[in-house]
């Protein structure tokens, strides 16, 4: 039995555990992604005049206060460090949503590393955010829908990383997050709720009903006291403005706008790989990760019925179903390879019925059927116990710059057999096409 594995997430395994696997390091090239981007806002920043939210924005910092009618403090107040610095700068401003723009394309190559991305997946998943429409537009200018992405997208993080690893006391982090996400704009708390709802809906109680989410939770009020000071003080203003806002993007005409313009929140021609990511969380039988497939489709109907003019209200919502897009076609370009017949068999034979891709080995026969797919970037790799040897992993580490421990072998009757205590590894980065190495993996015994 092979205790951790659930490699190939979307397919049952044998066992559980792999969500708490290492995860790939962070690929450095990521920041070059998020570099590009950031000199790219910067050198835009300063050819066209203001916004007229800019305008307006900067009048709320010189007139600082708790609250204001259409949102909380934090972006007045990070206006207000604006003009302390650089005066009434347009290049100024805009420094700030460029770099919550960079931010946002390394948190998504983050999420994609958490749901168990290789390299590859990752720098994908930061393209695929530094190239939405969603991002370009919201990150030009200073406003707080650009810190809105930032926060959604770190708080998927955190929900993500708690999914992959079990550790719970990551929610006062996560409720830092939404705590500050809820200074800038309301509407994290709707994906925070939608998400809540998701957890529940797929099994996931014990994962957010404990002390750590509480505390969570509460830390995340503390930073919503002024505003809600300011709003009782004023009539709750902002709950008027909300049903303004309802009655004016709301209405069918705008609610059947609303569905085709989420084409254009990532960059269309990538829709295959967002509704590939949405497939992948809707399957996983991880309640946390799950919950992003019903966070989606919750803010999708809400969003629609009471914002249709409105498209981008959910456009964080795309940052994951990115990252969890890549990481699913890097998996596309993944197979499973054994050192020897009998567990290849095992997993083609045993495993079938759980939905396991089928498995090639190098041993004997077996080795002249093939590797399976030539051009795989992504190899599970499952070698026997210490009856066979002990170094399995410096062995693999002659074909793939990459390799880790994923699982250990065990089986019921806890008998010392060839299996027994032997290792699952996810190799990446081969150092050639699996096509080429295959003739070095063969092995006659």
């Amino acid at each position: 039995m092979i205790q951790t594995m659930s490699v190939f997430d979307g397919h049952k395994a044998t066992s559980q555990v792999v969500n708490r696997r290492l995860t790939a390091p962070l690929d450095r090239r990521v920041f070059v992604v998020a570099g590009a981007l950031f000199l790219l806002l910067i050198a835009l920043s300063g050819l066209y005049g203001f916004h007229r939210d800019e305008l307006y924005f900067l009048d709320c910092a010189r007139h600082l206060q708790a609250s204001y009618v259409d949102q909380p403090v934090f972006t007045p107040l990070l206006a207000r460090i604006s003009l302390w610095l650089f005066g009434v700068s347009l290049p100024g401003l805009r420094l700030w949503p460029s770099l919550a723009g960079a931010a946002t394309v390394v948190l998504g190559a983050l999420i994609a590393r958490e749901f168990g991305g290789g390299s590859r997946a990752q720098i994908f998943a930061a393209v695929g955010v530094a190239t939405a429409p969603a991002v370009l537009g919201a990150d030009h200018i200073f406003g707080p829908t650009a810190f809105d992405l930032l926060t959604w997208s770190a708080l998927a993080f955190f929900v993500a990383r708690i999914g992959r690893a079990g550790d719970l006391r990551l929610w006062i982090p996560a409720g830092a997050v939404l705590g500050l996400g809820l200074a800038n704009k309301h509407s994290i708390g709707f994906f925070a709720l939608a998400l809540f709802i998701g957890a529940l809906a797929s099994g996931g109680r014990r994962l957010v009903f404990n002390r750590w989410t509480a505390a969570g939770v509460v830390l995340a009020q503390l930073f919503t006291i002024p505003d809600l000071r300011w709003q009782a003080g004023h009539g709750w203003a902002t709950i008027a403005m909300t049903r303004a806002l309802a009655q004016e993007n709301g209405g069918l005409g705008n609610a059947l706008s609303f569905i085709p313009s989420q084409i254009f929140m990532a960059t269309p021609f990538l829709i295959w790989m967002w509704i590939a990511g949405l497939r992948l969380l809707w399957r996983s039988d991880n309640p946390l990760w799950r919950s992003f497939a019903w966070s989606y489709g919750l803010l999708f109907i809400f969003f629609t019925a009471t914002s249709g003019a409105k498209p981008y209200y959910i456009a964080g919502t795309y940052v994951v179903l990115l990252a969890a897009g890549t990481v699913r076609a890097e998996r596309s370009k993944a197979v499973i390879f054994t050192l020897d017949y009998g567990e290849a068999g095992a997993i083609n034979e045993l495993g079938r019925q759980d939905g396991l891709p089928e498995a090639v080995s190098g041993h004997n026969t077996d080795w002249w059927w093939g590797p399976g797919k030539q051009d795989a970037t992504t190899v599970v790799a499952v070698m026997p116990g210490p009856m066979d040897g002990t170094d399995f992993g410096s062995y693999l580490k002659k074909f793939f710059s990459n390799v880790e421990v994923a699982a250990t072998i065990s089986n019921h009757a806890h008998l010392a057999n060839q299996e027994a205590g032997g290792h699952v590894y996810i190799c990446r980065d081969p150092v050639s096409e699996l096509g080429k190495l295959w003739p070095q993996l063969r092995q006659y015994s």
